[in-house]
């Protein structure tokens, strides 16, 4: 049986959350929790929470699904007691608040789920995650990110990724990402990955594109302010696996119309499409 357990954070009135939490935990013995929670940011929570915080912390060993909505740096630094205490997680989901005052994330923090043997979903979002955390990247399957660093080539075992860069600057990611391709001198081959989507404000991304193949790409979604983007998914598609697989690519970007017929030529007729000049 699997037990879901929706979590709010709880304004000084409510009378007694502790004894509510652990009463549901309690009824659910030894059952998977889904953990589902709207806001961990500085400015919701206080001292009368802590407590909700570490009991939840304190049942990770059970955590199946975890989602935070949005959650503080310094908050994260309470889940350390839980590095290599969460045998049954699968999918984890979590918005790193943007606060200036916050302290940086370090590597005590970035670590926290690196062993989890189960763990096939990951999202992890937010203006402050400018480091990657340290994931057990070759057993994901679906992976979602803001982070500027981050490094696919041990991710190949991918069925969708979402890359969403719009809140990172680009000059930024122009350094990382490009220092990283350097040394990768062959494409790297997603086997198994069937959707991209790609939400970006610049053309940061062209170099990781143009070096990775992707023969079993279905679905391509694409929100860019970028000219470039266009070409670049020409180039991939144009050295997949004939026949392209392709059933539906959105794009909602800027496009040079001298760039749009390359595009469609190396594609089948999607069953859906939606472009957007």
């Amino acid at each position: 049986m699997e037990i879901s357990l929706a979590t709010e954070l709880f304004p000084p009135r409510t009378n007694d959350p502790i004894n509510i939490i652990s009463e549901h935990l309690h009824r659910s013995q030894n059952s998977p929790l889904d953990i589902s929670a709207a806001d961990w940011s500085s400015a919701s929570l206080d001292r009368s929470n802590e407590p909700v915080i570490l009991l939840l912390l304190s049942h990770c060993e059970r955590w199946q699904r975890f989602m935070i909505g949005t959650v503080a740096v310094d908050t994260l630094a309470a889940f350390r007691t839980i590095k290599g205490r969460l045998p049954l997680l699968e999918y984890l989901s979590l918005t790193i608040a943007q606060d200036s005052s916050a302290t940086p994330l370090n590597d005590s923090v970035l670590n926290i789920f690196e062993v989890a043997p189960r763990l096939r979903k990951v999202s992890i979002m937010g203006r402050s995650c400018t480091r990657e955390f340290v994931l057990p990247f070759p057993q994901l399957l679906h992976y979602e990110t803001s982070s500027p660093t981050v490094s696919l080539f041990s991710l190949t075992q991918l069925r969708s990724l979402s890359l969403t860069s719009i809140e990172v600057p680009s000059t930024l990611t122009d350094s990382v990402e490009t220092s990283s391709l350097h040394a990768t001198h062959s494409p790297v081959t997603f086997h198994e990955l069937s959707k991209l989507i790609i939400k970006t404000a610049s053309s940061h991304n062209s170099s990781l594109l143009r070096s990775i193949r992707l023969p079993s790409i279905r679905t391509i979604c694409v929100n860019s302010g970028s000219q470039a983007i266009c070409r670049d998914l020409t180039f991939i598609l144009s050295r997949t696996m004939s026949p392209c697989l392709l059933t539906r690519l959105d794009l909602k970007t800027l496009i040079d119309a001298s760039d749009l017929p390359a595009l469609l030529s190396v594609t089948t007729s999607p069953t859906s499409s939606d472009y957007q000049r």
